[in-house]
């Protein structure tokens, strides 16, 4: 069942690559636009104020040919994947197939993969220790470090760094009592996206 989870993965990966590309290629068209706004709109904000501030503003978006939600362009991509992903999440997290079936280190698929105790207990996470959302918080983290848009300012990308090291540490806190099965699953999409990323780079 391991190998069927990293299967599923990778063909679901591929049969949802033309969304992903097309999410990359929006993000790159923002990202082109924030660069031409981002001196226009610096410089409305320090020189004007209340309603003269935001007729510019609204010009200056005008000017390119987009309106002040441009930005939310890339969101289409993520909004056809996510009921994708809660289906996904939902099948793994109820499937009684997995029961007692182990994958490498993982002993039961079913539960968190526990590869040691600790002495003492640790809120959010209690006495255990599992691996899996490590690998999955270093790859996420990895990714953030390796993370690169050309198009974007750097105060954008600074931006954006930040808020993937904030999901970092989310989605550890989430997934860390997840079943082995989720987190593997989830850690490989994090591998395929970096990977896809790296690839085409639209």
């Amino acid at each position: 069942w391991g190998w069927v989870i990293v299967i599923f993965a990778c063909f679901l990966k591929i049969l949802l690559l033309p969304v992903g590309l097309l999410t990359q290629k929006l993000q790159r068209d923002v990202s082109l636009v924030q660069a031409k706004l981002a001196p226009k709109l610096s410089e409305i904000k320090s020189l004007y104020d209340g309603e003269d501030a935001h007729i510019r503003l609204m010009a200056a978006h005008k000017e390119l040919g987009v309106s002040p939600f441009y930005t939310l362009k890339p969101m289409l991509g993520t909004f056809i994947q996510i009921p994708i992903l809660i289906a996904v999440f939902n099948v793994l997290g109820e499937m009684p197939q997995i029961e007692k079936h182990s994958f490498l280190w993982i002993e039961n698929l079913a539960y968190p993969d526990v590869i040691e105790y600790l002495p003492f207990t640790t809120p959010m996470f209690g006495s255990s220790i599992s691996l899996l959302p490590i690998i999955m918080t270093g790859i996420t983290l990895y990714s953030t470090i390796i993370y690169h848009n050309p198009h974007a300012p750097t105060i954008e990308v600074k931006r954006q760094k930040r808020n993937l090291y904030v999901m970092a540490f989310v989605f550890f806190v989430l997934f860390y009592p997840f079943p082995a099965a989720m987190v593997l699953y989830w850690t490989l999409a994090n591998i395929l996206q970096t990977v896809q990323q790296r690839i085409f780079k639209i």
